[in-house]
């Protein structure tokens, strides 16, 4: 191998939790896709006329940003942003038209926050994978990634009374979704047992599955979202394990909609 050759592109943490996001979005996910970009060194389509030597191996030096010109891509609602890959073999995937071979330059987030705060860009932000992942990052969140925007800080009013939170039997009990939910709990094996419990926040409110379960693995609690969801007539579904605190807050002595030792 030469020496001055330069070692392929790759993201393995990036390309993880972005597989792991397609099981869910957790805020423990979102905390390591934002650490992950914030490292990431992205491949991005492009055109320069710039001549690259061959002791310069796929890089450029002495060229101006004016020199270098990125493709956009269009998405089916009609907005615009940059595409990224994590690797090459994703960015061969993408046909920009006949004939068309870009070339690949290397990025990081904070180069594509100087990019979106052109002003005559047209650009939302970027698109990571197109046509295989398709994860969109706006341009405030790259704002964000990038430190140049500060994440506004929650307002307090003054002197505002804290909401109690309250688990209550459901005041009317969701037939369907609770079939639903006992079926799916039948065919998921590591699932023991679930109870149905209604939150209620002031004057909002929503429904809450605590899940007793042999594995704490998300696809689990996922299980019981995929059939819960649709039947809750928009009514927010929270979906959560059977720890201490649940069964002492939530549970407390009530019985479970599904008990796997039960047999009925």
């Amino acid at each position: 191998m030469s020496e001055n050759k330069i070692p392929p592109i790759q993201n393995p943490g990036l390309e993880q939790v972005i597989a792991d996001l397609k099981d869910g979005s957790t805020n423990e996910k979102q905390i390591r896709l934002t650490a992950e970009l914030k490292k990431a060194k992205l491949l991005s389509p492009c055109d320069f006329d710039v001549e690259i030597k061959p002791e310069q191996v796929g890089t450029i030096q002495n060229a101006n940003p004016s020199q270098i010109k990125f493709y956009l891509i269009n998405t089916n609602d009609g907005k615009t942003f940059f595409p990224v890959f994590t690797n090459i073999e994703n960015a061969k995937k993408v046909n920009f038209g006949k004939d068309i071979k870009p070339k690949q330059v290397v990025r990081e987030i904070k180069d594509y926050d100087a990019l979106l705060k052109d002003p005559n860009g047209k650009a939302e932000g970027v698109i990571i994978n197109p046509g295989a992942d398709n994860i969109v990052i706006p341009k405030t969140m790259i704002s964000l990634i990038a430190g140049t925007l500060q994440a506004p800080k929650p307002v307090v009013p003054k002197n505002a009374a804290p909401l109690n939170v309250h688990y209550v039997e459901p005041t009317v009990y969701p037939t369907k979704m609770a079939m639903c939910v006992y079926d799916r709990a039948e065919e998921t094996n590591e699932i023991e047992k679930v109870w149905l419990k209604q939150k209620v926040i002031g004057n909002s409110g929503s429904f809450v599955f605590v899940v007793e379960s042999n594995q704490h693995e998300e696809r689990i609690l996922n299980a019981i979202r995929e059939v819960a969801v649709p039947n809750s007539k928009n009514v927010p579904i929270d979906v959560v394990f059977a720890d201490e605190k649940a069964l002492k807050d939530i549970v407390k002595d009530s019985t479970p909609l599904y008990d796997r030792n039960l047999d009925l």
